[in-house]
């Protein structure tokens, strides 16, 4: 039999709004009180001998439970007779208690695998194990400090000095102890509280305490705010999407352009400025039960800028900064190699080709592994092609975030799933916006699945990029084909080569059809085509090309402002033409013009301008479409 002690002496007195008269542990969460929920928690993973320590109005607790019979385990209580604290109470009965046991807080709602959890404690041959998470309010938590096998170094207790950066590891009162470890004149040393005195007396005894860190949902529900947040978190499945049994969604980050700004390489924690708006991207994802987890090249450690205890500090400087917007990371991942030498101090060890460097994807495959992750449902968020190809490279969807490098580098060939002008706008979108658009697009798969040409058309900045990525993904789930996405700004001419006249001028159209007709033409060949990439700043083609290979069975999208112009020679295609409301597709092209450094009065004239010479062509070009979409409110770029 496994032991499991429930501390549930306390009075609740920060409750009290809610439960008068009730002991804490008697809550009423939905259905049952939260000490039945860490019960039935219990008897799901063997933990079938239950001790549990009661004093203020314990008796509705064993009126309520009884001898756990009816949940088909036992009970044994321990009437506190003075309240000692939560070690002391413990303390008192360690007589009665079994070699090794679990100590779980009776004023905590939690969904944790305690098997895994108990084998953790014997794996690592420690004297006693703590769970250990990040969370919202680090600023008011004890933090624990590791050393680099994950045991314990220091327990630092609440007010926090600000001159000190911490890395977010919060104690969450859920403990696997060695009986054997309180033996001795602990009672006699006035132990009262598992974080504020036993744990730091052990430590300073040298006794082995081990850090179990995990995402599982653990909550202290001590206050009403908690309580409505526990209420909201379970109504929202968040608590299920958080079990280590549940494959979950991550949001790997890329740390310098899209946290934080890109200054360089960062030496120092002085030197990183957090970006306005992230703390509160990082909360949704915490809010939405997702992971959010950094996946950063820092070969600063391999050029001798800085010691790995230092980019520790840098890193724990913006958990700190999110932590006081009440954001945590779950997980920070980074590479500290680079493969080229020549730097003067540079650590030979670390100048090697590896494979969490990315593009390489050894990063995102740890983090899979140790925090059970769904590719499928997961995406990467960077502001470089480097991040773009990682993501193509392990098979989860891509955004480029225009802060930072903002896709400019140009170092490899490719184009992101969909790109974002900020963090919050890309955050909404995944964890709110993608699945309803996902939802609207399915009512038109079975008219474009069989179609070898779909066209997305429409005024700039209406949506039409995003919507072919819809179309595409939709697609993917319904049909063995490939799918090729293709933007028309490909064959935009250079600004310094274009002539007057409308917005089909701007684009090379002879070429666009002659591209359609071979395809069109070659049923029975492939086609390999390499198309350039327009740079938006400069507006003219860079250096880098994508290379497309179309085989005769394929599906090509082609997107832009005059694909209903095309010249279309088969029945086998189908068209699309994508509206939105004017003031926020205006308000889209501010954002993009103010992105490549545009005066708003020049912008006004571009936007005046182009209300002459592209709105009327291009809204006439609606008639030719089979079906026409309304781009909603998204901050939807290119």
């Amino acid at each position: 039999m496994k032991q499991a002690i429930l501390l549930a002496g306390g009075k609740g007195t920060r409750l009290n709004t809610l439960s008068i008269d009730t002991p804490k542990p008697m809550v009423q969460i939905f259905d049952r009180p939260l000490i039945q929920y860490q019960v039935e928690l219990c008897k799901k993973f063997g933990f079938d001998d239950i001790h549990i320590l009661i004093h203020y109005r314990g008796n509705v607790i064993r009126e309520y439970l009884g001898d756990g019979r009816k949940f088909d385990l036992k009970i044994t209580y321990h009437k506190e007779r003075t309240l000692r604290g939560t070690a002391g109470a413990v303390l008192e009965i360690l007589d009665k208690l079994s070699d090794v046991f679990l100590v779980i807080y009776a004023d905590t709602f939690l969904n944790v695998n305690l098997e895994k959890f108990y084998l953790s404690h014997q794996t690592n041959k420690s004297d006693a194990t703590l769970f250990i998470h990040p969370n919202n309010h680090p600023y008011d938590s004890d933090l624990i400090e590791l050393d680099e096998d994950g045991y314990i170094k220091h327990i630092h207790q609440y007010p926090h000095t600000s001159e000190i950066w911490m890395q977010n590891l919060v104690n969450a009162a859920l403990y696997v102890i060695n009986k054997k470890t309180l033996i001795g004149d602990y009672s006699l040393l006035k132990i009262n509280d598992f974080a504020k005195d036993l744990f730091p007396k052990l430590l300073d005894e040298k006794k082995k305490l081990f850090a179990y860190i995990s995402s599982e949902y653990i909550k202290d529900i001590g206050t009403p705010d908690r309580l409505n947040d526990l209420l909201l978190d379970i109504k929202s499945n968040k608590v299920d999407k958080l079990s280590s049994s549940i494959k979950k969604q991550a949001i790997f980050l890329d740390r310098d352009g899209v946290l934080n700004s890109e200054v360089g390489h960062i030496k120092r924690p002085k030197e990183l400025k957090m970006i306005e708006g992230v703390a509160e991207g990082i909360k949704k994802i915490n809010d939405n039960g997702s992971l959010a987890v950094i996946v950063t090249n820092q070969p600063v450690v391999a050029r001798g800028d800085c010691s790995e205890i230092e980019l520790k500090n840098i890193n724990n400087k913006l958990e700190t900064l999110l932590g006081r917007d009440s954001a945590y990371l779950d997980a920070i991942y980074y590479c500290p190699h680079h493969p080229e030498s020549g730097h003067k101090g540079e650590i030979s060890a670390l100048k090697i080709k590896c494979n969490c460097r990315k593009p390489n994807t050894g990063l995102l495959s740890q983090a899979t592994k140790n925090m059970n992750i769904s590719l499928s449902n997961s995406w990467l968020i960077g502001d470089t092609t480097t991040d773009i190809l990682t993501a193509q490279k392990f098979g989860i969807k891509s955004i480029l975030l225009r802060t930072g490098f903002a896709g400019q580098d140009y170092k490899y060939s490719v184009v992101p799933d969909y790109t974002f002008f900020d963090f919050n706008s890309a955050i909404d979108w995944i964890v709110k916006e993608h699945r309803q658009t996902i939802n609207i697009m399915e009512k038109y798969i079975e008219n474009i699945v069989d179609k070898k040409l779909l066209f997305i058309g429409g005024l700039a900045r209406s949506g039409k990029t995003t919507w072919a990525q819809i179309i595409k993904e939709a697609l993917k789930v319904n049909t063995t084909k490939n799918i090729h996405k293709i933007n028309l700004d490909s064959w935009l001419i250079p600004k310094n080569e274009r002539t007057k006249g409308n917005v089909l001028k701007r684009y090379d159209m002879k070429r666009i059809n002659a591209f359609i007709k071979t395809i069109n033409q070659k049923q029975k060949d492939k086609v390999v085509v390499n198309l350039p990439i327009y740079d938006r700043i400069k507006r003219n083609h860079s250096s880098k090309t994508i290379k497309y290979i179309i085989e005769p069975r394929d599906i090509v999208i082609l997107e832009g402002v005059p694909a209903l112009y095309i010249e279309i020679n088969t029945s086998d295609d189908f068209s699309f033409y994508v509206e939105c409301n004017e003031t926020l597709r205006k308000t889209r092209m501010q954002v993009d013009y103010r992105w490549r450094k545009t005066e708003v009065e020049s912008f006004n004239n571009i936007y005046n301008s182009r209300e002459i010479d592209e709105s009327p062509i291009i809204k006439k070009s609606k008639l030719r479409a089979d079906a026409i979409i309304t781009s909603k409110n998204y901050n939807e770029t290119l």
